[in-house]
């Protein structure tokens, strides 16, 4: 009897090459596994990274369409309504930045706020990480026939920017001019080059039509 059940116990036993076999089985699809997911995951966070960016390019899209659109009509003062500079900051690539009369809304962060401001948007090295660089809105006071003081806040609008360029439309001379300095009209249109982790797209701002003016 014992010696059957001695026989029982080698038949029923695993050995080690059985046994070594079956832990690279299993290592093996451990591994597919964790690959599988891990992939999963990484295209999940692109798939919302790019969703991310894309969003805040149709956001920045549609502010600057909509601040120079509703510009306003009455000048206080001799104010210059647009003001743009080319190569004003940023890194070695092309930055400039143009400013304009606001009044109060909650593009300009003052919904609540009294006066008129003066809304300047450009290219500066990122507040969270200065070898990076950003587009950001600052708006200041307006006080007629005095500089323009420091900026009274900032907020950042794209991240993670390479360039920004602008060009402004002259209908009388039917062509794109890299500054803006006539104080007496306005632009017909403002186009914005930018460039950012989403990648390089333009957008194209029109301005009241010289019959609102």
């Amino acid at each position: 009897m014992k010696t059957r059940s001695t026989a029982a116990e080698r038949l029923s036993a695993f050995t080690l090459l059985e046994v070594v076999v079956a832990v690279a089985i299993v290592s093996l699809i451990t591994v597919s596994i964790y690959g599988f997911v891990e992939g999963t995951l990484n295209a999940a966070r692109a798939t919302e990274d790019t969703s991310e960016r894309r969003a805040e390019v149709i956001g920045f899209n549609r502010f600057v369409q909509s601040q120079f659109s509703s510009l306003p009509l009455k000048l206080p003062g001799s104010a210059q309504v647009v003001a743009g500079k080319t190569g004003r900051s940023g890194s070695a690539g092309r930055a400039d930045a143009v400013s304009w009369i606001a009044l109060p809304g909650s593009g300009i962060l003052a919904r609540r706020a009294e006066g008129v401001f003066v809304a300047t948007l450009e290219m500066l090295p990122s507040v969270n990480d200065k070898t990076r660089y950003a587009i950001y809105l600052s708006r200041s006071v307006f006080e007629p026939d005095r500089p323009v003081s420091a900026p009274s806040s900032r907020v950042l609008l794209l991240d993670n920017t390479s360039h920004f360029e602008i060009a402004f439309y002259d209908a009388r001379i039917n062509n794109w001019v890299d500054e803006w300095r006539d104080a007496a009209a306005l632009p017909d249109l403002v186009r914005f080059r930018v460039g950012s982790a989403a990648g390089d797209h333009e957008v194209i701002a029109r301005l009241p039509y010289k019959t609102q003016r």
